[in-house]
């Protein structure tokens, strides 16, 4: 991961308002790091308290690594913030480790990071495991289509389908307004897409991908449990 994404792709000025927009979170900007700004959210509950969140609804907000620089420098103006804003505890999504952070946090593994190098399309699909490959063709077999629609359409498509799963998994349901943020901010500036899978016209499965520079984050995707036989999450992927 180079230095230059040290600050993570959801530290990007549309995300940060599209979450704030929705959710009514403070953005505070915590500290700066080569001539960037380092955001978290202020974020009040009942349940969890008052804390500072780099951020929320992120797989992860920065990169550490080994960047000890980048480590002191959160620490100190953190602990300068505990007590003016009342927080009952700090966290941060972080991608690496970081020894100094280790020292004063508590680290907690709950979720883990894939990152697929994207090359040629035929040397990708000739690596691909032989099962990947049989289920891309039951789903070309079963006329299953995959269209690009970033449109108010589309998102709302990709919506009612993430909320099939979501259900399914007993996930909480986040409001489509916080979609519709991401799709405005996010989407109809270039910093992303949408794609739908169908069958006969139907959607049947779909994708949302948000885009950096050359990384893609698969972020939210959705799809019909009746058609799961069909195979269109591969065919989308």
């Amino acid at each position: 991961m180079e230095q230059s994404h040290a600050r993570g792709y959801f530290q990007s000025t549309w995300w940060i308002r599209a979450v704030a927009e929705t959710y009514g979170y403070k953005p505070v900007n915590v500290a700066e790091f080569r001539g960037s700004s380092i955001f978290f959210m202020l974020v009040s509950s009942p349940l969890t308290g008052r804390r500072l969140l780099c951020l929320p609804f992120v797989d992860y907000s920065l990169f550490m690594g080994e960047n000890g620089d980048l480590s002191r420098n959160l620490a100190e103006k953190i602990w300068g913030l505990m007590e003016k804003l009342g927080l009952d505890y700090v966290e941060i999504r972080g991608l690496g480790k970081s020894d100094f952070l280790d020292r004063y946090f508590q680290r907690v593994e709950i979720f883990s990071t894939f990152r697929v190098k994207i090359g040629d399309e035929d040397e990708m699909y000739a690596k691909l495991d032989r099962r990947f490959r049989q289920s891309i063709r039951v789903a070309r077999q079963s006329n299953v289509d995959v269209v690009l629609d970033n449109s108010f359409e589309g998102l709302k498509i990709l919506y009612r389908l993430n909320l099939f799963v979501r259900k399914k998994h007993g996930v909480p349901i986040q409001p489509f307004a916080f979609f519709r943020n991401v799709w405005k901010y996010g989407i109809l500036n270039g910093n992303g897409f949408i794609l739908i899978a169908k069958l006969d016209g139907k959607p049947i499965a779909g994708i949302m991908f948000l885009r950096d520079k050359g990384i893609l984050f698969a972020k939210y995707n959705g799809s019909l449990k009746e058609f799961l036989n069909l195979r269109p999450n591969h065919l989308i992927y």
